[in-house]
């Protein structure tokens, strides 16, 4: 099962799924004390592809505001706090 870091560490924490580790090949700064898979699995890789999509009218500020998220969140940095 690869389900996304968020889903994973709730169901984790919560006792639902064992865990076996992430994807990156060093530790995840969200998840420090989860392994890197390639840690105890010798030249294990995984891509992974996300795509944000977003109808064609969009303002570019939007535009903007969600590829600056979407790359923070793939960075694994925490979102900015809501106002």
């Amino acid at each position: 099962m690869f389900p996304d870091l968020p889903q994973a560490l709730t169901q984790i924490e919560a006792g639902t799924r064992a865990r076996a580790g992430h994807h990156r090949a060093q530790a995840h700064p969200v998840a420090p004390d989860l392994p890197a898979i390639a840690e105890t699995v010798p030249g294990y890789s995984l891509v992974y592809w996300l795509a944000v999509f977003a109808p064609a009218a969009t303002p570019k500020p939007i535009q903007k505001t969600a590829v600056r998220r979407h790359r923070r969140g793939a960075e694994g940095s925490a979102p900015p706090a809501r106002r």
